[in-house]
């Protein structure tokens, strides 16, 4: 039970993780598409424009606005570098939400296959338990002569604490389920010891 509750304690925190690194590979996403945007704006000559303007209002020398140009072609380089490293930044943070994801999904076959051991371990202690002493609810009357030809045809399954009974004569079809608890798929709520 604490292998169990420690599992998904560990599956809830990879899905917090996940959660956030989405939300994160979202904001990333988003500030990608403003520079991009950004850098658009000012590709489309409305930057060139204004310093146009500047140059002929404030009737500045030519060397002032290839200064001015030169001034906005970095910046326009600089909005292209970061938008690159924002470009990787995002393939990493893809990449790391991929693993996240693989480790998700290992952590939930771990549980899955830790689940059907524990339910193993349970039954195999029921048989354990309840030796010979098993009874069943009341059910409806059934002829113990009647024989049942079509069961014959089943392997015989015994354990060395619940066997069958050394009559020769055949069980009713309830009963011989019950005997057999692995086949019939086991049902706690309708066996008493």
């Amino acid at each position: 039970d604490n292998e169990l509750q420690i599992e998904q304690e560990n599956e809830k925190q990879l899905k917090e993780q996940l959660l956030e690194t989405r939300q994160r590979v979202a904001d990333c996403e988003g500030r990608l598409r403003d520079y991009l945007a950004q850098i658009l704006h000012m590709e489309s000559g409305l930057e060139a424009e204004k310093l146009q303007r500047e140059v002929q209002e404030a009737q500045v020398n030519e060397e002032e606005v290839r200064e001015k140009i030169d001034k906005v072609r970095g910046e326009l380089e600089l909005r292209g570098q970061q938008s690159l490293r924002l470009e990787n930044g995002l393939k990493a943070v893809e990449r790391s939400l991929g693993q996240a994801t693989k480790r998700l999904q290992e952590r939930e076959q771990e549980l899955e296959q830790l689940t059907k051991e524990l339910r193993q371990v349970n039954l195999q202690q029921f048989i354990q338990q309840t030796g010979t002493k098993v009874t069943v609810l009341p059910a409806e009357p059934v002829e113990l002569e009647t024989s049942h030809p079509e069961l014959e045809k089943e392997p015989a399954f015994q354990t060395s604490s619940l066997k069958r009974p050394s009559s020769s004569r055949q069980l009713p079809s309830n009963l011989r389920i019950l005997q057999n608890p692995l086949s019939s798929g086991f049902n706690p709520e309708g066996i008493y010891v």
